[in-house]
Order: C-alpha cells, then structure tokens, then sequence
C-alpha cells in the first residue's frame, strides 16, 4: 500500500474510536447522516469549507462526467444487472444519481476527482465495497495513501460482505500530521465501484475524552517527577 499500511484498529479499544482504524496519516472512520433517497452524506456536508457532489445536477439519462471528475465512469441511476447497483442500505435507500466507476468491465477503469483545494478531508457513500474496489489519493503527482475493498471492509463493526449490494457505508478518511492530498482516484478491476455524496474540505481529528484524560495525567507525572529532580539537587 505504498507510502502508509492499514494498521490495525488497536486505537478503537484504548481510545474509544468507534470504527475507526489508523493509516499512518489516515484516520478512516464509518458513519454519516441519512438523507431521503440519497442514502447518507457526510456530517459535514454544508459546513463552511466543505464541498459536496451529490450528481443531482446531472441529466436524468446516464451522463458523462463533468470537471473536478474525469475517467471512465458516468453518472446513473437504479440498478443495472453485470454493471452497477445503486449504494444503498435497508434503512437508507437510494432513488438518487450516483457515480459508476467504471462505465464498462474493460479497459480503463479508474475515475479521478480533483479536490477543489488542497484538502485533508474526504468522505464518501460507498456501496457493495468489493475487493477489487480501491481509492488512491494523491498530492499533486505524489501516490500519498491507497486502500482497497478487504482492506475498508475490516474498518466498521459488524464487518462488510463483500458484494452484498445491501451494505453500503459512509466512509471518512481524515488526515493527520499535516498529511493533505490534491487528488482522488477510484478504481475497480471489476465490476463497478459505486458511491455517492462525496465531501472534500479540511478537518481537525478530535482528540478522543479519553485521550485527553491520559495526556493530563502523563503531564501531571511529568510535572511531579521534574519537581522532584529540582528538590534533589538544591538540597
């Protein structure tokens, strides 16, 4: 996975990171608000700083894609048998327009999607996450985070099956550090990658009450112990 290795989701368990897993860099989290005949958006959708792309202004027929979007894919909607199927879940069903990567079983099969700034938020309704499904995402020309389908279906609890045109998830990847990207690139090696309301913008990762509460108390022992040396050594 070049640059950064899906770590295991330890941080989950210690800091109360629900559904969470770590990318070195990457803080991949599930979840996002449901919304009618679009399955779920991202949280921050509408917020300052934030851009989203539902492909509501898309024709109603399958269309091409338009700038930030480039590649094989078109917009659509429903299901197609052997091409696509609309991401949704029972609870959050999808009559809506969506993003197929990629339009054919052969060939190219990639979409990239310029960010509209330089981002470190990403957030997307992805569908039927199969292991052939990736995402990449770049900086400039510089490959600075890649995942695949059994890789993301490892993040949520319970875990995703693959395929099952049923279980599509909201998926965020947050960057950390100061990690940021220009560019993301959806791929399938197979039948379609499907997705949509996808969120660009920049976002702090919070740090967990759980976290916070560790940090004091290393600091507390730190301040204590530097107190002591000082004690020593003017008596």
């Amino acid at each position: 996975m070049n640059k950064h290795t899906l770590a295991a989701a330890l941080s989950a368990a210690v800091l109360g990171l629900a559904a969470s897993a770590a990318n070195a860099g990457v803080v991949i989290s599930i979840g996002g608000v449901g919304i009618a005949n679009q399955g779920q958006t991202s949280a921050f959708s509408g917020q300052a700083g934030y851009t989203t792309f539902d492909f509501e202004s898309a024709p109603l027929a399958p269309a091409a894609l338009q700038a930030p979007y480039s590649g094989n894919g078109r917009i659509v909607t429903g299901s197609v048998g052997g091409q696509y199927a609309a991401p949704q879940t029972a609870a959050n069903q999808n009559t809506s327009r969506y993003l197929a990567v990629p339009t054919q079983n052969t060939g190219n099969r990639t979409v990239s999607i310029d960010a509209p700034t330089l981002s470190s938020y990403f957030g997307i309704w992805w569908g039927s996450v199969d292991n052939y499904n990736t995402i990449t995402f770049f900086n400039g020309n510089t490959q600075v985070a890649s995942f695949d389908g059994a890789a993301l279906r490892n993040v949520p609890n319970p875990f995703l099956t693959p395929g099952n045109q049923s279980e599509a998830a909201y998926f965020n990847f947050t960057f950390d550090g100061g990690d940021v990207f220009t560019r993301v690139v959806l791929g399938s090696t197979g039948f379609a990658l499907e997705s949509d309301n996808h969120v660009f913008g920049t976002a702090v990762v919070p740090v967990p009450g759980a976290a916070v509460l560790l940090m004091s108390g290393m600091l507390g022992m730190l301040f204590a112990a530097r107190r002591q040396r000082k004690g020593l050594q003017v008596a």
